[in-house]
């Protein structure tokens, strides 16, 4: 029995995140404070912020809740956006959809975030 994929995943990565990230960093935000003040392993923020890994919704949260909030909503957008980037790519090779140029359509929804959101009634 043949346990190999016949098409291996690429290793996926959150581009807009990282460049969120590398932003804090010129405010002089250091890796070092954000993984400590979030609770995160510096390795895993590392390799989020150098662009080498994907973000999960537990990193992302832990993040937003230790930045400030306009920090926080330009990193959840900036997550959000490449889970969509993620998705989209999928069902268009999946249905094999292209532009007229021959490559993959452009997703057409742009994310907007603000956090944290409103008061919620209970």
């Amino acid at each position: 029995m043949n346990s190999s994929t016949p098409h291996p995943q690429k290793r996926r990565t959150s581009p807009r995140v990282s460049a969120v990230l590398q932003s804090l960093g010129a405010k002089g935000l250091t890796q070092a404070k954000l993984a400590r003040e979030a609770d995160l392993n510096r390795g895993v923020l590392n390799q989020l912020w150098q662009s080498r890994t994907s973000s999960t919704p537990l990193l992302i949260g832990r993040l937003c809740a230790v930045l400030d909030r306009n920090d926080a909503a330009e990193l959840l957008a900036a997550y959000l956006e490449d889970v969509a980037d993620d998705v989209w790519v999928q069902q268009q090779t999946l249905f094999g959809k292209t532009d007229p140029s021959g490559g993959l359509a452009k997703r057409p929804v742009k994310i907007s975030v603000t956090y944290p959101p409103g008061n919620m009634a209970v």
